[in-house]
């Protein structure tokens, strides 16, 4: 995980100034002179190159950085890089004295730390510069210009006013807490923040000031690299300005850059500054004091430098990702008169990020912030999409895969292909849109996104025929039952070869190119391994097996899943090659029988992928479902067909029985479907999947016919996002005289889920009202039995009477040659259930909670192979307890919010939140850290390379430069991360 750092990038100035100008303040009031000149510090400085060089790179005048009290170069280090590449010209940080890694010195006033930026400036042969100071370093520039250092061309000084003022007490204490923190004689960061803590509550400055802790090497202690007793006794000299208008002013272009939030350069100084520099634009900005005057310097002082300025008289074009764009046409010279000047770099640069009024000379802007925040997201998309920064971005991914061994080469080497591109897509217009970072940032409104909480539905009806409302508990004859297969996650693997390596280190072992034979340490069985999907004779076995137990064959229902877990090497052709071999098998056991496939996540490539039809321009799936409407059309009308090849979803009517079969395509709700994160807001119902099944469902309900719904994901699940599981909570409510049957897959569990009247204000007690039936999975993936269910029903009802699995134990069948299926349980027997309604399954649930004996047998039945799965479902490293309260949570369909448990006592935090990649990656990293403004985030490193370096070795801060290895580990987590990633 990365871990992120504020880093400010300023002296932590209060919100409080007193003004003592009574009279003139001028350097004779001074008692350092220069009758006694002060020993000239030698500064510690970083220099940015720019990133060509050109014929005229003498002639184009350099930029000093000076930063303010308590601060150092390090702060303005990523601005700094900016302005070195934007502006194509060296770019100077100093530390001044007394400051960073610079000399102690006695002697801490404007005059000799001017006297030190002279000297730097000598020492370094530039004649031309623009030197840019804030806070106090604006004060030295300012000293500076006016004292007419040579070689000064132009002026920057950003919230720092040139007027006399006391400096406030809370400066004093910041120093006594610094000498506390080094008396404590610490030896963690943590402890000098507590310290701290008592005296400072602000974190920002108390993280501020904490920068300029060095550890000492011998000691191991931590002191302050910055001389407190030299600063404590300065602070009176640095709260006045040594210099009187009447002598001294400096002519040439300055800019003047005012926090609106700070009262450090305030309305009533603009008078005094134009005594001092007549040619000054003052600049008022939506900011503080503190980052956020930083942050804008990065948009606004930025361009205006490279006009004042006119880096070597060359046209300036600003095309990288951190600034907006700017017409190729411009050219400033320095010709045209300063207010011209400015009025065009704001029609220019900020056209769409700010309002002003010019009032006189100044520039005022309101509302900055949101915009510029739009402006820097817009080109983070931008970035984001480039086929450079993708292709870098599966570099690192399959480099930092392989490097800590989260998956064999291979594996990394082909996965990262196929997702990182989709991932960079989904996340350039979801997490790193304008509109998600900055409301997130909360420099933005949120999005008012038209997102209904209750869906519009149609009032009940009176059933056509009240006699289809008979229970399933009234006595059924053989000729009045009808019986029903559930087939359910079959993963079936063409390349499955016995012989192969079970235990390759793969996600799906048993296949070419593994080792084989006598060079596999745990060859593959004839018939499966718990550590593979299976081999197409265990598939044939068990359809032979399914006719020796039932009586006759009614419906066959088919739960989606088809394809292996070979996630890495999927493709469009491998996953229609498999698709198509399975229906021939179906069509060989079932061509007369009924038969009803809906669509699981595993049946697109990538994985996952199912974008909605409005944004084809950017992906479709449309291969998909053209490939299975032709490969079901033995078993399913030309509506149904033509429904699947438009949106993979479809309604089969089947008059005869008086029934309705609906089967969904979950992968619209399902949360590693990355591409509902960028379906247009508006489109809160993909597909309009769910106004399509309430008219479904309404139909049928005006016909008296009784419904079966297929999904492969249930329609309450964990796997969803939220708002799905509320709506499909509300429909299922609506129509729960309708709807007699839910059957879905997914978990390769044996499971079931309570569904509850949806809450209104008159009922707020739990009512079951339906029942979803987990079909076990066929596949042995995750160390569990094959497995099938068939359903006994009532013919006249449509309802379910008792349910029968059947299985097969695959060492067994191994070590005899042969699988031998068997009756696992029937549900009635098994629990010693009188009927399977709603109210039943319930009641079984509460019997759990009392009887462990009986709990346990349910998590025995549901892997079908207890000796690897001796605690069931439990997740790794989770508790029995809270497995046992999760599991049973769960069952009660706790994910829907307004369900009756779940904000019960003992279900209070089971709810699953789905965890998109803004939960995992934007909130913790980058949402809050765009308050800081200035570095924008740090990176610590933790557990691999940092985000970027320089050639010291320091953390080189956020940049989009470092974006795609940031973003490496979200798409690793997604894609390799254990239980909640996409290989489900």
């Amino acid at each position: 995980m990365f871990r992120s750092r504020t880093i400010i990038c300023s002296s932590p100035f209060p919100s409080t100034k007193l003004s003592l100008r009574k009279q003139p303040f001028t350097i004779s009031n001074r008692k350092h002179s220069h009758n006694h000149p002060s020993e000239i510090a030698k500064l510690s400085l970083t220099r940015y190159d720019p990133p060509t060089i050109h014929e005229k790179s003498h002639e184009s005048p350099s930029l000093i950085i000076l930063h303010g009290l308590f601060g150092s170069k390090q702060n303005w280090k990523s601005l700094a890089k900016i302005f070195a590449q934007r502006l194509n010209t060296h770019v100077f940080t100093l530390d001044l004295r007394n400051h960073g890694d610079s000399p102690h010195l006695s002697v801490h006033n404007y005059e000799v730390m001017a006297d030190d930026v002279a000297a730097f400036i000598k020492e370094h042969k530039l004649n031309k510069t623009v030197v840019m100071g804030h806070s106090m370093g604006g004060r030295v520039a300012m000293a500076m210009a006016l004292r007419q250092v040579p070689h000064i061309e132009k002026l920057v000084v950003v919230d720092s006013s040139p007027i006399n003022t006391r400096m406030p007490s809370i400066f004093s204490t910041y120093v006594d807490v610094m000498k506390k923190v080094e008396q404590a004689g610490v030896v963690k960061l943590e402890k000098a923040d507590k310290i701290m803590e008592d005296y400072i509550d602000d974190v920002t400055i108390r993280q501020f000031l904490l920068t300029n802790l060095k550890k000492d090497p011998d000691t191991g202690l931590f002191k302050f690299r910055i001389p407190l007793n030299i600063l404590g006794d300065s602070l009176e000299k640095l709260g006045g300005f040594p210099f009187d208008s009447a002598h001294h002013t400096f002519h040439k272009k300055t800019l003047f850059v005012a926090g609106t939030k700070s009262n450090y350069l305030l309305p009533k100084d603009y008078p005094t500054i134009r005594t001092f520099f007549p040619n000054a634009v003052i600049a008022e900005l939506d900011a503080g004091h503190w980052g956020g005057i930083l942050f804008i310097c990065n948009f606004y002082v930025l361009p205006v430098i490279s006009r004042i300025a006119t880096f070597g008289n060359k046209q300036v074009v600003f095309t990288g990702p951190l600034l907006p764009p700017q017409s190729q046409d411009s050219f400033i010279t320095d010709k045209k008169s300063l207010q011209d000047l400015d009025n065009e770099v704001f029609n220019e640069i900020l056209p769409s990020v700010s309002l002003y009024t010019n009032r006189g000379d100044v520039l005022r802007t309101e509302g900055i912030k949101c915009n510029i925040c739009h402006s820097i997201a817009s080109k983070i998309e931008q970035f984001m999409l480039l086929n450079k920064t993708q292709d870098i971005t599966v570099k690192e991914g399959i480099l930092i895969c392989k490097l800590f061994n989260l998956q064999p080469h291979r594996v990394c080497e082909e996965l990262l292909p196929k997702f990182g591109p989709w991932a960079m897509i989904v996340l350039a217009k979801s997490v790193f849109s304008a509109e998600n970072l900055c409301s997130k940032a909360r420099l933005c409104p949120k999005p008012d996104f038209d997102k209904p909480e209750v869906i519009d539905l149609p009032p009940p009806r009176q059933p056509v025929d009240s006699s289809t409302t008979t229970t399933t508990n009234e006595s059924s004859a053989d000729d009045e039952k009808m019986w029903v297969v559930h087939l359910s996650d079959w993963h079936f693997d063409p390349e499955y070869s016995e012989g192969y390596e079970a235990q390759c280190g793969e996600p799906v072992c048993c296949r070419p190119p593994n080792a084989f034979g006598d060079q596999a340490t745990t060859p593959a069985g004839k018939w499966g391994d718990y550590n593979c999907d299976i081999p197409k004779r265990l598939i044939e076995s068990m359809l032979e097996f399914v006719p020796t137990v039932v009586p006759k064959i009614d419906y066959i229902l088919s739960t989606g899943d088809l394809p292996p877990h070979d996630v890495w090497a999927e493709t469009p052709s491998t996953i229609e090659k498999t698709t198509s071999e399975t229906s021939d098998i179906w069509r060989k056991f079932f061509k007369s029988a009924p038969f009803f496939p809906i669509i699981g996540n595993h049946e697109s490539a990538p994985v996952n992928s199912f974008p909605t039809s409005s944004i084809s321009n950017i992906s479709s799936v449309s291969w998909l479902y053209n490939s299975l409407s032709k490969q079901w059309n033995v078993w399913l009308s030309e509506d149904a067909l033509e429904s699947i090849e438009k949106r993979g979803f479809y309604s089969a009517r089947l008059p005869k029985d008086n029934l309705r079969i609906i089967g969904l395509n979950t992968n619209f709700w399902y949360k590693f479907n990355w591409w509902m994160l960028i379906r247009p807001h508006e489109e809160w119902d993909p597909e309009h999947m769910l106004k399509w099944v309430i008219d479904e469902l309404d139909k049928a309900e005006e016909l008296g016919e009784k419904v079966w719904i297929l999904g492969h994901m249930a329609a309450v699940s964990e796997d969803s996002f939220p708002s799905f599981n509320e709506y499909f909570s509300q429909i299922i409510a609506r129509y729960k005289d309708t709807i007699v049957g839910q059957f879905y897959g997914h978990t390769h569990w044996d499971e079931f889920q309570v569904i509850y009247d949806y809450p209104n204000a008159e009922n707020h007690e739990p009512r079951p009202i339906g029942v979803g039936y987990m079909g076990p999975s066929l596949t042995t993936f995750r160390n569990v039995n094959p497995a099938f269910r068939i359903y006994e029903m009532n013919k006249k009802t449509k309802q379910i009477i008792n349910h029968y699995t059947y299985y097969v134990d695959i060492e067994e069948a191994n070590r005899n040659n042969q699988p031998e299926w068997k009756l696992l349980y029937d549900a009635k027997s098994l629990y010693n259930l009188q009927d399977l309604e709603p109210q039943s399954w319930h009641d079984l649930s509460e019997r759990f909670l009392n009887d462990e004996d009986e709990y346990q047998t349910f998590q025995r039945i549901a892997s079908r192979n207890q000796a690897l799965n001796k605690y069931g479902s439990c997740r790794a490293l989770e508790s029995r307890k809270q497995c046992k309260k999760r599991i049973i949570c769960k069952l009660r369909s706790t994910f829907s919010k307004h369900g009756p448990y779940s904000s019960n006592e003992f279900c209070e935090g089971q709810m699953w939140v789905p965890h998109l990649p803004e939960d995992w990656f934007l909130t913790a990293t980058l949402g809050k850290k765009l308050n800081v403004l200035v570095d924008m985030d740090k990176f610590e490193e933790e557990d691999y390379n940092k985000s970027g370096h320089d050639d010291d070795g320091e953390s080189d801060g956020f940049t989009l430069e470092g974006l795609p290895r940031a973003i490496v580990r979200l798409i690793l987590g997604l894609v390799l991360g254990g239980d909640d990633a996409i290989c489900r």
